[in-house]
């Protein structure tokens, strides 16, 4: 998940040609794990690839994300960047940054559609921002 220098996170609108969750917000970049490559690996080319920077990154931890359609293990990580961003032209439809407390009262009124991946890791983010580990952990990026 990316956070630009005002706080706010950047989330992906998926492309409205994919099979799963089309037009849903999604994580800033998000991928599968190639073979042979770890998930620090993963998320560093899927940053590069979906919005065209390469960050320094914070690794934060993994959860295993459940939908009707798959279960995975998903890995979270940290970066920061204002932009500008290349976004893929067919992965995504673009994005936007938004604040924390926008996201969380969209997820709790579930009016904006959100991929599980996301709410998993927004989930993440909000319990790091309670705990006070969240600042922290972006100031070192």
């Amino acid at each position: 998940m990316v956070f630009d220098s005002r706080g706010r996170v950047l989330v992906q609108r998926r492309s409205h040609a994919k099979d799963l969750f089309p037009d849903y917000y999604c994580a800033s970049a998000s991928g599968h794990v190639a073979s042979g490559e770890d998930y620090a690996e993963t998320a560093m080319r899927e940053t590069d690839e979906e919005l065209g920077r390469t960050l320094m990154l914070a690794y934060v931890g993994k959860e295993v994300v459940r939908s009707i359609y798959e279960t995975e293990m998903t890995a979270l990580f940290l970066g920061r960047s204002d932009g500008p961003f290349a976004f893929h032209p067919v992965e995504t439809a673009g994005g936007d940054f938004m604040s924390l407390p926008d996201l969380e009262r969209h997820r709790a009124e579930e009016d904006l559609p959100m991929t599980p991946a996301l709410m998993a890791a927004l989930d993440a983010i909000f319990r790091l921002s309670r705990e006070g580990i969240l600042e922290t952990l972006l100031a070192e990026l």
